[in-house]
Formats: structure tokens, C-alpha cells, sequence
């Protein structure tokens, strides 16, 4: 999973949000400027981990150790509420659990991946380089500009240009969040500027059966880790539009659904 990869799946009780930090996660995976918000209170907040066994919080105050019980592959568990342990049924009895504030956690925990909410609706996979961005506070000047929504109506001037060379990291982010959906049939990329002698940044356009915000959601988030502080728009591939008329005559399409 990408740096900004939120998961959801099929609601379940007890509903979220279950506090304001669960709304934070809640609106960020689907809301790109929500998401400095919600990495804010990520750090600030109190979260919830399990333990191979029971720790008093005056103990963890004194700087005792902190065991947690890994999850598969290596990933450690953390909650946004003591209830989300016993989301979907996985742990249907008593397990020893801490509570702390999250940077102090990450700070003890340096190095280590996490999985925020592994049992939930909402939840999101966090990598020990994502972690230690939020930690330097890194991520949040990574975060600025990457909102930015662009309408392009039929009046306006646009210049597009054909990459000379697509990153190749770039490239693998968007493949590999396409591939888990069915409905996208091809995906082109371009550099696009809105003025005459502005930097271009790069426009994905996406040809899907389906609903391209489906599509941006998961691809958006993906590709902040490769834009080098800028932004990418995100267009339906529309035969009437001239846009994609560039895309199809001028370029070649960087995926294409296997048949």
C-alpha cells in the first residue's frame, strides 16, 4: 500500500466516528486537504495498541518497554478507541492492551510499520517512513498545494505536452492502484499549464466504465510520495472533450487493462 492509502470496508458496529479523531480518518479518506488535519491529531490524540501483557500506565510514563503483539508480516496493530480491538469479531475475549498518545508511540517505536484500525471500517496502513515524516512534521509541508482542483471549461487556453520521460516510480503508483479496479480500461499522462510560462504538472486522464472519483480516490493519494511538492489533476477520458483528444492522438496510455 502507497503512503496515503486509506482502506474501508462494509460498515459495522459500533458506527464511526467514535471521537474527533475517527472523524479526522473518516474525512481524510476520501478528502486530501482533510488529511494534515487528521495526521495532527493522529500524533496528538491518545491511541490504542495490544500488548503481550498487561502494563500500568504509570509504568509507561517511567519509560518502561512497550511489548505489542505483531499482527502478520511484521505490522503492529493501533486503534483510534479500545473498542475497534474487537471490531468484526477478532478478538472475542479479554486481551491486554495501552493506551498513549500517539507520538509517543511512534517515538518509541521508531522503524516500525503500523496498521491503524486492522479490524475496522475505516482504517489505514502506516509505514515507518510515513511515521517519521509525521514525527519531523515533514508530511504536513508535503501535504500543501496537493488539493488544488482544476475545471477545465471548453474557453479555456490550456497547453498540453507529451512527457519526455514518465517516472518510472510515478508510473508504478498509478499501474498498481489501477489494477484493483476492473472498471478502468486505460489511463494516460500528460503535463498540462494553465499560463503561458507556467511549470507544467502532470493531468491523468483515465478511461473507466465506472465512476471516475472511484478512480481518483484511490489513485491521488498513491502519487503524492512522486510529485516532488507539485500536484496532479484527475480527468475522465471524454470523447468530446479535447483534452482527451490529446491523450489518444498524442500519447500512449501508461496502463491498460489486461483482457
Amino acid at each position: 500500500m502507497g503512503l496515503f492509502d486509506f482502506f474501508k470496508k462494509k460498515p459495522i458496529a459500533p458506527k464511526f466516528p467514535l471521537n474527533p479523531l475517527e472523524k479526522a480518518l473518516m474525512d481524510a479518506s476520501s478528502n486530501i486537504e482533510a488529511r494534515a488535519h487528521f495526521y495532527h491529531l493522529l500524533l496528538q490524540d491518545n491511541v490504542f495498541t495490544i500488548t503481550d501483557g498487561p502494563i500500568a500506565d504509570e509504568d509507561l510514563k517511567k519509560g518502561a518497554p512497550l511489548s505489542i503483539l505483531a499482527l502478520k508480516k511484521g505490522k503492529l496493530p493501533v486503534f483510534t478507541a479500545k473498542e475497534r480491538i474487537f471490531d468484526n469479531g477478532y478478538f472475542n475475549k479479554k486481551v491486554s492492551y495501552a493506551q498513549l498518545k500517539g507520538q509517543d508511540l511512534f517515538e518509541n517505536t521508531r522503524g516500525a510499520a503500523f496498521i491503524l484500525n486492522p479490524f475496522s471500517d475505516y482504517g489505514k496502513e502506516l509505514l515507518a517512513t510515513e511515521i517519521e515524516t509525521m514525527l519531523d512534521g515533514s508530511i504536513f509541508e508535503s501535504l500543501k498545494g496537493k488539493s488544488k482542483k482544476i475545471v477545465i471549461k471548453e474557453e479555456t487556453k490550456v497547453q498540453l505536452f507529451k512527457p519526455k520521460e514518465i517516472p518510472a516510480p510515478l508510473q508504478n503508483a498509478i499501474c498498481t492502484e489501477l489494477k484493483k479496479l476492473p472498471e478502468v480500461k486505460a489511463a494516460y499522462l500528460a503535463g498540462i499549464a494553465e499560463k503561458k510560462g507556467e511549470e507544467p504538472h502532470w493531468i491523468l486522464g483515465i478511461d473507466t466504465d465506472g465512476d471516475i472519483t472511484t478512480a481518483s480516490q484511490a489513485v491521488g493519494p498513491a502519487t503524492v510520495p512522486f510529485l516532488d511538492g507539485r500536484f496532479i489533476d484527475i480527468i475522465a477520458i471524454n470523447p468530446t472533450n479535447e483534452v482527451s483528444d490529446f491523450f489518444a492522438s498524442q500519447t500512449d496510455p501508461i496502463y491498460t487493462r489486461e483482457t
